[in-house]
This record gives structure tokens, C-alpha cells and sequence, in this order.
């Protein structure tokens, strides 16, 4: 029997010179595909919008304590585990911690806790919702500012700061102002907050509700304000928006009364016409649709006080 003869593994000659010129060729047009791209493709865990304003190299006095840190909505509760969930709720986009001491210090002396929640409005709601009972208001810091105890809260447009002593007789006041041009210099000028109620009493307080209010679903952004007049306390809200917003939520919020069979009676007052709701669980309620805010307030609506409310309507009747 012949024995099997197996094909040489020898590449032809003119091969052997030719793969070390095409290796080089093919490397070149790998690195030119490489950067043919399509930025579709690629997808940034957060944006420019959601980066801090640079934060100062000393605040106050004290120079920087240890290195920033930065926290998002993935690991914002090994911050503040326990709290992140309102945080979050509430807007949240992301958060920079800075430390501040004197040289030499074993432990920061002054703590900024930086948000950036999204809106001016959500930053406002958060403001309002931890403000202590004793805070008392700062003007010209920020676009708000409130003291109470070692700490000062303040906001400056999206932003949301917490600066807190750890300290005695350090001064927060410099501090907050120093922050505050910090986030100026970053955002420039920004608009004040448009908290316009009409005024029909003495304001109490003032808060922010950002979905769900009262249990609504279609009630969101909602400003609440608790208004003394006459003796009487009621709470009065408002939602703001563009005109196709306001109608939306003023029908839909019609929609919902009808449905549960509760009755409403219009009512016109120098050519306005106000919803007057014969509420079974709020009693007797209204509200009335302008053409960029919705208005209401759980109180009767007596012909003195629409008479009142149609001469100091905001912009946006």
C-alpha cells in the first residue's frame, strides 16, 4: 500500500513577503473604522447640565477639606441612607459633597452638600420642606436663603445647598455668599421664582408639592400657600404653566369631579368664571382657570372674596 502523502504547510515564496507589508495596511484601516462612529451608540451616565458649578477652593475662610465627592441616583443613599428615596421623589439629578478646615485640622469644620435637583421649582419645594421651625430668612443669598442653629440652607436656580458648622462662632453667612457667586459665576443670572399668589391675606407659609397633589395624579408642580383672612385660615394653590398645560389639568380635573359625582357650579364674577366645589371630604372648595395658572382654595367662595381675587389676579388670569 502507498503511503498517504500529506500537502506541504510551506507558503508559496511570493507570500511570505507579501503578509508583512499587509499586516501594517490592515492595522491602518482597523484605526480608521474605529473612528467612524455613531454617538447614538454611546450613551454618557450624566450630562453637562448635571455637573456642579466648580465649588471654591476655601469657603468662608477654610481651605478645602479632602476631595470632592460625587454622588447620583444609584449611590445617593450611601450618603444619606434613609432620605434618598425623598431626594430622588423630589427631582434629584445629582449631589457634591465639599469638606472645608483650617490647615492642619483633623476634621472638616464647614460641609457643603451641593444638589442639583433638576428645576429652580423642585429646589425650592426641598428648601421649604426641611426648613427648621426657627429659620430665619437670609435676603440677597441666592435666590433664598434660610438660618437656623449651625446650619444655612440656600437655593440658586436648579441648585440646592446645605452648608453646615461643625465649628463654634464660625460665621455661614460669607460662606453662603461666597457659594452663591460660586454657582452665579457657573449659571449666570437666572430667573427669580415665580411665586406670584394673588395676595387676599396675610401669607403664613408657603410650600411646593411636585406630583400627586392631594392624591391627584393629573395636580403636579402644585404651589401651596396658607392664607389668614378675615379670621378664617384656608389653604389656597396654584399650578403654572403654558396654556395647552393649564387647560389640560383644569379639564381633567373636571373630569375627575364629574365622575365621582361631585357637584360643581359655575360661577361668574366680572366676566371670570370660578368652579364652586360641593366637596363631601374638603367641604366647599373652588378654583379658577386662567389662561397660564390654574388658581384654587379650600375655603366657600363668598362674593367678597372673588370680588378681592379678580382685582389682585396674577399675570396669567
Amino acid at each position: 500500500m502507498s503511503k498517504a502523502v500529506l500537502p506541504s504547510l510551506d507558503a508559496p515564496l511570493w507570500s511570505r513577503w507579501l503578509l508583512p507589508l499587509l499586516l501594517p495596511a490592515i492595522a491602518l484601516v482597523i484605526y480608521w473604522e474605529g473612528q467612524d462612529y455613531d454617538p447614538g451608540l454611546i450613551q454618557l451616565e450624566s450630562s453637562n447640565q448635571n455637573l456642579a458649578p466648580p465649588l471654591p477652593e476655601t469657603l468662608g475662610g477654610p481651605p478645602r477639606f479632602g476631595q470632592l465627592r460625587a454622588y447620583n441616583a444609584e449611590n445617593l443613599y450611601e450618603y444619606i441612607n434613609g432620605h434618598a428615596e425623598y431626594y430622588l421623589s423630589a427631582g434629584f439629578q445629582s449631589l457634591t459633597v465639599a469638606e472645608y478646615a483650617a490647615e492642619g485640622a483633623q476634621q472638616p469644620e464647614l460641609v457643603v452638600n451641593l444638589y442639583q435637583m433638576g428645576e429652580p421649582l423642585f429646589a425650592f419645594g426641598v428648601l421649604m420642606d426641611e426648613l427648621a421651625p426657627d429659620a430665619v430668612p437670609k435676603d440677597g443669598i441666592g435666590s433664598m436663603a434660610f438660618a437656623a442653629g449651625s446650619g444655612l440652607n440656600l437655593i440658586y436656580g436648579p441648585y440646592y445647598a446645605q452648608i453646615s458648622s461643625f465649628a463654634d462662632g464660625l460665621d455661614l453667612v460669607p460662606a453662603a455668599n461666597q457659594l452663591a457667586a460660586a454657582l452665579r459665576e457657573g449659571l449666570g443670572a437666572v430667573a427669580a421664582l415665580d411665586l406670584s399668589f394673588p395676595k387676599l391675606g396675610e401669607t403664613l407659609d408657603l410650600y411646593f408639592v411636585k406630583q400627586d397633589y392631594r392624591g391627584l395624579e393629573f395636580l403636579n408642580n402644585v404651589l401651596e400657600q396658607t392664607v389668614r383672612r378675615d379670621g378664617e385660615t384656608f389653604t389656597a394653590f396654584m399650578i403654572n404653566g403654558n396654556p395647552d398645560q393649564i387647560q389640560e389639568t383644569g379639564q381633567a380635573l373636571l373630569a375627575f369631579l364629574r365622575n365621582d359625582g361631585i357637584p360643581v357650579q359655575e360661577q361668574t364674577v366680572d366676566d371670570q368664571i370660578y368652579y364652586q366645589v360641593d366637596d363631601p371630604y374638603e367641604g366647599y372648595w373652588f378654583f379658577h382657570l386662567g389662561e397660564t395658572r390654574l388658581f384654587g382654595a379650600f375655603t366657600k367662595p363668598t362674593p367678597a372674596l372673588l370680588e378681592d381675587l379678580n382685582k389682585v389676579q396674577p399675570d396669567g388670569r
